[in-house]
């Protein structure tokens, strides 16, 4: 049987190995620099879907101009009209064939553009898609 002296001396050496523990610990942290902090950069990209061949860009130097003058400059573009009116009829050699009701959609976020390409101001973060769709 073990007597009360050395269950005492026992209780003392554990009480002082842990405060060791914990009072290394602590220096340990206060030396290490803090974690950093990771951020996901938004991108912004022009995306063109070409019979189911998809290519992207990056176009975050377009930011305030036009999705028009972005999808000029990465694809050869025909339009009918111009400016803010313009209405792309023919990307990279492929045109939206009017006998199969198809037109080129400008799909912004996830959402079918509300306005011409020629018109849409780009945006830090913007989704650009290009597509053919029927009507």
């Amino acid at each position: 049987m073990i007597n009360r002296k050395k269950l005492l001396i026992l209780l003392l050496v554990l009480i002082g190995i842990s405060s060791l523990f914990i009072f290394c610990n602590r220096i340990n942290n206060k030396n290490q620099p803090p974690s950093p902090v990771v951020t996901q950069e938004q991108t912004t990209a022009l995306t063109l879907n070409i019979d189911g061949k998809t290519e992207s860009f990056d176009i975050s130097s377009f930011v305030g101009k036009s999705a028009l003058e972005a999808t000029n400059s990465f694809a050869k573009v025909v339009e009918s009209g111009a400016g803010e009116n313009a209405f792309v009829t023919e990307i990279n050699g492929r045109a939206a064939d009017s006998k199969k009701r198809e037109f080129w959609e400008l799909v912004i976020n996830g959402q079918s553009a509300q306005v011409g390409a020629g018109s849409y101001t780009i945006q830090k973060g913007d989704s650009i898609l290009w597509k053919i769709t029927t009507y």
